[in-house]
């Protein structure tokens, strides 16, 4: 169980950490007084926490990678949608600011190198697997 640490660690701490300005910039909505904005951010914080914890890899061994990081790219990108949206009254930053969207881009990048492979896949030895 000792090895499994590591990864498991880099799931929950990396997606902490990739959510992590969802938070920082909901409390910022809520000083500068836009508190349906801040609620919102911290909402979807907390669905990023719980997604996290429910769909990870471990609990679900012999499902791919991609299928468990879809949803959390995706949350990512709702997150920076609305977030920018509600930065500025009427949605203008969206409108001047979208490309900022995109920087979730490099993000992604799990979903290509890792991604038809399952967490049984990568916690078997080698010598161990089953010829296919």
């Amino acid at each position: 169980m000792q090895q499994d640490l590591g990864p498991k660690m880099g799931w929950t701490l990396g997606g902490i950490g990739s959510f992590l300005w969802v938070l920082i910039l909901s409390v910022v909505l809520l000083v500068k007084g836009n508190i349906a904005g801040a609620l919102i951010g911290m909402g979807l914080f907390s669905c990023a926490m719980a997604y996290l914890s429910v769909f990870s890899p471990w609990k679900y061994p012999d499902t791919p990678f991609w299928k468990l990081y879809l949803g959390l790219i995706s949350l990512l990108a709702l997150s920076a949608v609305v977030l920018i949206g509600l930065w500025e009254p009427g949605g203008r930053a969206l409108k001047t600011h979208f490309y900022l969207v995109f920087l979730i881009v490099p993000g992604a990048s799990p979903i290509f190198t890792i991604g038809k492979k399952t967490w049984r896949e990568l916690r078997t030895p080698p010598s161990s697997r089953k010829a296919p």
